[in-house]
């Protein structure tokens, strides 16, 4: 039998989660309960779209400002960086997991892939998904770690979610596919070994080496903190 969490456990697992992190950039959740026995959360209404249709909205209308995107950046590693205060990592960020409201509003979302990293806020006796007991890939291929590819929750940390949050900065200055692989398979290859397409040659020096710091292919080897990446950001704005 598979040791795979049901559907059904996932998602409680997720509101369990996402309901003990009470942070302005992060959605809210104020309750669970069954419609027709079929599980449903109940969460702040939130009117906007998604960041990933805003990005590709505004680079087919070409008023895509790089100024105003980095700001949306800076809140998420903001939310993130208040999760791992928490003991949670998020594991799936990306562009497509953060909703981008009317009034500027900006919610890191999709707490789906969440594990736990430090057991000293969590007493739940080991009800809920632990990072050090990961060992299938995890995520979403075209931003995932190499960690995360490999099913490797020894290594799975804080620098996973920096991991996730360069590889967004990086969508952000290249405007074409991350990774070049265009099935999942191929996709999980590249990020177990850290491929990446090229960087445009006019992106942004000090952006560019932020990036470079946090997609180092070794955790070990990512010496950028969140703290660090966000003050790069705000230094460069």
């Amino acid at each position: 039998a598979s040791n795979k969490p049901s559907l059904g456990r996932m998602f409680e697992n997720e509101a369990y989660i996402t309901a003990r992190l009470n942070h302005p950039n992060i959605l809210p959740v104020h309750d669970m309960i069954r419609i027709h026995d079929v599980p449903a959360l109940v969460m702040k209404r939130v009117h906007g779209q998604s960041w990933a249709q805003q990005i590709e909205a505004e680079r087919q209308a070409e008023t895509f400002k790089l100024e105003n995107h980095l700001e949306v950046l800076v809140r998420v590693c903001r939310a993130v960086a208040y999760a791992h205060e928490q003991g949670v990592l998020h594991l799936d960020i990306k562009p497509g997991n953060v909703m981008v409201g009317e009034f500027g509003e900006t919610l890191l979302m999709d707490w789906g892939c969440a594990a736990i990293h430090d057991e000293s806020h969590w007493n739940d006796g080991g009800r809920l998904p632990r990072a050090a007991n990961i060992s299938k890939p995890m995520g979403t291929p075209l931003f995932m770690a190499p960690e995360q590819a490999k099913g490797d929750g020894a290594t799975i940390g804080q620098c996973t979610d920096v991991f996730l949050l360069g590889a967004t900065l990086r969508a952000l200055l290249n405007d074409g596919p991350l990774r070049v692989g265009t099935t999942v398979e191929e996709l999980l290859g590249e990020a177990a070994s850290g491929g990446w397409s090229e960087l445009p040659k006019d992106a942004p020096a000090a952006l560019v080496t932020l990036v470079e710091r946090a997609l180092q292919s070794s955790p070990t080897a990512r010496t950028l903190t969140i703290q660090q990446l966000t003050n790069g950001l705000t230094a460069w704005l």
